[in-house]
């Protein structure tokens, strides 16, 4: 893991993990898979959303599949979706959508800013139009 990176998570503070996260990590990418193994040893506190949970699934083509994504979200929090988030989604997405920011990413970032969670993802084009008023985004 580089060096960035490592001293970009810090323990005194909770994170959100987006799909790309779990994706690169069941993709077997290096740093997918040293970034999670970091936060799992230094028991960084953080989760993923319930939309990230989805997208997952919609992945796992089989038993296999599913039980897999079982084992790997089980030390994460779950956060899920309520009528905050919702509408702060709504708002942002009717704000950003012609800038590129799709429904799905206004969602994953609603739930940053209403959980106070810093947003770990790949996918820093679209949500860096977001930091810093809204949510704080490390890219990995």
């Amino acid at each position: 893991m580089t060096a960035f990176l490592t001293s970009s998570i810090r323990l005194d503070h909770r994170y959100l993990f987006d799909t790309t996260l779990f994706i690169d990590y069941w993709r077997k990418l290096d740093q997918a898979n040293n970034l999670i193994t970091y936060i799992l040893d230094k028991d960084v506190k953080g989760g993923y959303s319930i939309l990230t949970e989805a997208e997952l699934w919609a992945g796992a083509s089989d038993k296999a599949k599913e039980k897999a994504t079982k084992i790997m979200l089980r030390p994460f929090t779950r956060y899920e979706l309520n009528i905050t988030i919702a509408r702060r989604a709504g708002k942002l997405y009717s704000q950003y959508k012609k800038s590129g920011l799709s429904l799905a990413d206004c969602i994953i970032a609603a739930t940053a800013e209403h959980f106070d969670l810093i947003l770990v993802t790949k996918n820093t084009r679209h949500f860096n139009q977001l930091q810093p008023s809204i949510i704080s985004v490390i890219s990995y």
